[in-house]
């Protein structure tokens, strides 16, 4: 279903977390981040994670992705967060590029008269 949809392994050693995405039941996207994605979205079903998620249930995990470390997923959590629906929709697609790991096709956008490149590194200015 989706791309590590579930704890490390008990005594790996590893520093793992996930970002994740839900659809809400009123369509809309919820973006979070936890150490533990099943424990996570139970308290989501259960409408004790979120105030937001609480409000507009139910809720469906339709992405994720594991990365290494909290400070990593924060990061990444922040990135798809500043994303404008109709990109996190391509991400959820897997048309979305420019973030590492994810297939698809380079995008740019227009913003207050400069390009950017859609990247989680550096945004590149076309001036």
């Amino acid at each position: 279903m989706c791309a590590g949809s579930g704890p490390s392994p008990a005594g790996s050693g590893k520093d793992v977390s996930f970002v994740y995405i839900l659809r809400c039941g009123d369509g809309s996207l919820y973006t979070g981040i936890a150490k533990d994605l099943a424990a996570r979205l139970r308290k989501h079903r259960a409408g004790r994670a979120s105030r937001y998620t609480r409000a507009h249930l139910p809720v469906t995990l339709v992405w994720s992705r594991e990365v290494s470390g909290w400070s990593r997923a924060l990061r990444e959590e922040r990135r798809i967060k500043k994303l404008c629906r109709s990109d996190k929709e391509a991400l959820l697609a897997g048309g979305l590029t420019g973030l590492p790991g994810l297939p698809g096709t380079r995008r740019e956008r227009r913003q207050g008269g400069l390009y950017f490149r859609l990247s989680w590194e550096v945004p590149w200015l076309f001036f």
